[in-house]
């Protein structure tokens, strides 16, 4: 396990560094949705939790990784729902054409 971190990430550590942006980047997506009224205070907060969930190949799941995605799910799933549902209908695909 010693010489596994040299294998994996190399001396950089890049991708250890790099993953900081996920928290920053799940705040500044929570608050956007909030202060912009895509999504209430509790929808927010459903966001930022799943933010905060670790991610990658490697990582181990637990009973709380899998609530906070569920919680994740409910949070998005009336959103999603809303966009389907405004959209405007796709095209067939035929075009008329009109004939004098």
């Amino acid at each position: 396990m010693k010489g596994y971190v040299d294998i994996s990430y190399g001396p950089w550590r890049v991708p250890v560094w790099a993953s900081v942006g996920q928290y920053a980047g799940s705040l500044l997506l929570a608050v956007a949705a909030w202060r912009s009224g895509v999504f209430g205070t509790a929808r927010a907060l459903m966001l930022l939790l799943a933010g905060g969930t670790w991610v990658g190949v490697l990582k181990a799941a637990s009973i709380p990784d899998v609530l906070v995605t569920v919680l994740l799910c409910v949070a998005l799933i009336p959103l999603g729902t809303r966009v389907l549902r405004e959209r405007p209908p796709a095209p067939t695909g035929r075009s008329k054409v009109l004939s004098w």
